[in-house]
């Protein structure tokens, strides 16, 4: 609506969020998607929180301690869901891992930690994007955990995650001018 006025670019519009963020990144995809705009030219849901269900391998080995388990997990949808939480009908704009079509998403980047319970959803989410023709970039960090490079952003491995971030967001904006091109 005002995207002249404030000098905005409509076809360089990014979405990112981490976590339950990343969950809703990966949402506002599918919905803009579906009703066909905004045009969204890269999307980075980071460790995303997008399977409700929460009966994935890594949620079941990673059930108590850490910055984030599957009990914590169990707790944040039903918050989030509330009277819908477990009911088998969840709509994939609240729950994306429950879409049964990920084609025409954006350039997708993101990553997860090893020691993350969103690890196995994140896996699947990559590989159905891919499945479905969808550009996608991922790096599985080892030994990392739920939001690593926010606890000790001085890691080794904060920086390197950091720095992925920039040259993805550089890479999914680049895109847009090869096609325009």
């Amino acid at each position: 609506m005002h995207a002249k006025s404030l000098n905005i670019d409509s076809n360089r519009i990014g979405v990112a969020g981490v976590s339950a963020g990343g969950g809703l990144t990966a949402a506002l995809s599918l919905l803009a998607r579906d009703r066909k705009y905004p045009s969204i030219c890269l999307q980075m849901p980071l460790y995303p929180m997008i399977d409700d269900r929460n009966n994935t391998p890594s949620a079941n080995e990673i059930k108590e301690g850490f910055v984030w388990n599957q009990r914590a997990n169990e707790a944040g949808w039903k918050m989030y869901l509330g009277e819908m939480y477990g009911m088998d009908q969840i709509p994939a704009y609240a729950a994306p891992s429950r879409a049964e079509d990920y084609s025409d998403l954006p350039y997708t980047y993101t990553f997860v930690g090893q020691l993350d319970p969103f690890r196995s959803e994140t896996l699947t989410y990559v590989s159905k994007l891919a499945q479905a023709g969808v550009d996608v970039e991922f790096h599985l960090y080892p030994n990392a955990y739920h939001w690593f490079e926010g606890l000790n952003p001085n890691a080794d491995v904060s920086i390197y995650a950091v720095n992925e971030i920039v040259q993805a967001i550089k890479t999914g904006f680049k895109r847009v001018s090869k096609v325009e091109a």
